[in-house]
């Protein structure tokens, strides 16, 4: 493991170059999100390398393409939608110093409503830094390409409100998840965390003693519901993700064209890029 340390602005990266993608992003935040009117279906998603990164410690874009054929993503470690401050800083966010390779289904439902809930209390209290972070998983083929994908990924989030540390912490599996999207069941420990990254070679609680400073952390239930409501948008943002699911893991040729004359008529711009990806390989 060699690991080095990525600075932007609004975030600092761990990257291994092993790996090929972050151990630990850590986002501190004391303001409300701000928006300065970014809109992302006209930007569009610059996914790229980062050019502070040589080629062999990175994965390109044809590494994620090929990897998205098998139910892969480009997952975000700090969130794009976090960063809208300015297009330059949101922008940074879609290199692959940034990203890692989440499950397609995952990343668009489940993850969502994580990420949900850290923007609802960077917007309800001052001070609140998040930890993002991937547990090393085992390397596979895809076509010609090999890349390992985590088997987990985590947040670690603290509140600061009136002189006490509030802490929450969720690790999830990197799989895809349909049913009961309950973010409460997925709570964990530092401790946990802290013993899978050790096994990794990193320890969180260089970074978390400098956050603390020596002050007692209390549970964050004490302030806050760990709970995401899910409205109208969340709703339809969830069967979204299971769309993904049944283009990209259609048994076979006629299933999926059987699942695209149901769907189509609720098909995005990227279910129709995973339908694509299916139906080449499945035609192949």
């Amino acid at each position: 493991m060699t690991i080095i340390t990525l600075k932007k602005t609004g975030f600092v990266i761990y990257y291994d170059t092993v790996l090929k993608y972050p151990i630990l992003v850590i986002e501190k935040f004391n303001n409300k999100l701000q928006d300065c009117g970014i809109n992302r279906e006209k930007i569009g998603e610059p996914f790229k390398p980062d050019p502070n990164l040589a080629k062999d410690i990175s994965f390109s874009k044809k590494d994620y393409l090929t990897y998205m054929k098998y139910g892969g993503s480009y997952g975000h470690n700090a969130p794009a939608g976090f960063h809208k401050d300015s297009l330059k800083n949101y922008k940074s966010t879609f290199l692959f110093s940034n990203i890692s390779p989440q499950e397609v289904v995952f990343n668009s439902g489940l993850w969502v409503l994580l990420e949900s809930f850290c923007k609802k209390l960077i917007n309800k209290y001052k001070h609140v830094i998040v930890l993002t972070g991937n547990i090393k998983g085992y390397t596979k083929s895809f076509d010609n390409i090999k890349i390992n994908i985590p088997t987990y990924m985590f947040k670690i989030i603290f509140v600061f409100h009136k002189g006490n540390v509030y802490n929450v912490n969720f690790i999830m599996k990197n799989k895809p998840y349909y049913k009961k999207l309950n973010i409460g069941k997925h709570k964990t420990t530092i401790d946990h965390i802290r013993k899978l990254q050790l096994k990794m070679g990193f320890d969180i609680n260089m970074v978390i003693n400098k956050i603390v400073n020596g002050k007692k952390i209390y549970n964050l239930t004490k302030i806050e519901p760990v709970k995401i409501d899910i409205d109208n948008k969340l709703e339809k943002q969830m069967k979204a993700s299971s769309l993904y699911g049944k283009f990209i893991y259609a048994k076979d040729y006629s299933s999926l064209q059987k699942i695209y004359k149901k769907e189509r008529d609720n098909m995005g711009h990227y279910h129709k890029i995973y339908y694509k990806l299916a139906k080449n390989k499945l035609s192949q």
